[in-house]
């Protein structure tokens, strides 16, 4: 249940970020890939941690907000 709320929050933070149509569209479709298939809390957070690195340095501000 935590993760699904930090997810959200991941997703409420992403909207007030601007970022590239295309990079928003494949962020928002691989974070809704990961919500609905983690395993668990661990298995949802690294995935979410690679996707964050994989945009950390196109969006540094954006991946600072998101990785806490």
């Amino acid at each position: 249940m935590r993760f699904l709320a930090s997810l959200r929050m991941t997703m409420w933070i992403f909207g007030t970020v601007s970022m590239g149509k295309e990079d928003s569209q494949t962020f928002n479709k691989e974070l809704k890939n990961i919500k609905e298939n983690s395993l668990d809390y661990e298995n949802g957070l690294e995935k979410l941690d690679d996707l964050c690195s994989r945009f950390k340095s196109k969006y540094p501000n954006f991946i600072k907000h998101t990785s806490g």
